[in-house]
Order: structure tokens, then C-alpha cells, then sequence
């Protein structure tokens, strides 16, 4: 779920978005049988949201459902992928979703990632200046502070 915050995030610094940008939520896009903090707090109903507040279930309550509505909102998996790859980060691979996952046994292991390779974006991510807005970071490396799952 971290590299989908850092694409997203990538997409708002770029399009100059606040991270208190309301988003329109389909009660469609809460699945179900998903482990999701996001769907129990609004129960079969379209609702509004913040990225910010989307970003955190994400991140901090590892919400699947606030993670596939971000891979969309972000441009698409592949697009992930490709984003994590431009900063130098070779030894993973993204191609399935949240939803993908839990749809098929095998497609949990088409997403994985060498240990090496996450610890090299975690520190790319604190080292480089990934966005030109601070405040962005900042949020991301809180939000991680503040998770709440393990």
C-alpha cells in the first residue's frame, strides 16, 4: 500500500490536489468479504471522503477497498508499477489489485517484493525530494506512524 500512496501522492503534487479534495465514493466499490474499516463505517451507501482521510485508511487500517479506489484514482496498477520503477526500483512487481487478490489464490503472488527493494523505496522516499509540496511527505510519514494494523 505504500507504493500506491507514493503514486497518488506523486499524481496530487503534479495536478497541485489538497489532500483535503473530497472524493465520491460508489457504495459499489465497497466489497465485500475484504477486510475494509472504510465499508463498516459507511454501509451500503454512496458517500464523500478526503484523500486524506482515504489515505489513511489505506495506510494506517491497511483498508483493501480505500487501497483499490486509490490504485484507480492514481491511473491504474500498471501505472503504479511503472511510477515505482522511474525512481529506480527494480526487484518487485504490482499487477494485481486488492480486489484481484482476493478474486484469485494465485494472483497473490504475482505482487511481491525483495526485501531489498522495499527497504531501497523506503529510502528513496526519505532521502529524495519526491514532491515539490512538503506537506505531502510529511502526511505520508505520519500517516505511516500512526498505522494501527500490523
Amino acid at each position: 500500500k505504500f507504493h500506491v500512496a507514493l503514486a497518488v501522492l506523486d499524481k496530487m503534487d503534479k495536478q497541485s490536489i489538497s489532500l483535503d479534495s473530497i472524493v465520491s465514493i460508489k457504495a459499489s466499490q465497497m466489497l465485500p468479504n475484504t477486510y475494509s474499516p472504510l465499508r463498516k463505517k459507511f454501509p451500503d451507501q454512496d458517500f464523500t471522503i478526503t484523500l486524506r482521510e482515504l489515505m489513511q485508511y489505506s495506510i494506517s487500517q491497511s483498508d483493501n477497498n480505500a487501497c483499490d479506489i486509490l490504485i484507480e484514482y492514481a491511473g491504474g496498477i500498471k501505472h503504479i508499477n511503472d511510477y515505482i520503477r522511474r525512481l529506480g526500483i527494480d526487484s518487485f512487481n504490482l499487477s494485481e489489485t486488492e480486489d484481484d487478490m482476493h478474486s484469485s489464490f494465485e494472483a497473490v503472488y504475482r505482487n511481491w517484493s525483495t526485501p531489498s527493494a522495499m527497504a531501497q523505496l523506503l529510502r528513496t522516499a526519505d532521502e529524495k525530494e519526491l514532491f515539490s509540496n512538503k506537506e505531502l511527505k510529511d502526511f505520508l510519514w505520519q500517516t505511516m506512524i500512526d498505522t494501527e494494523t500490523g
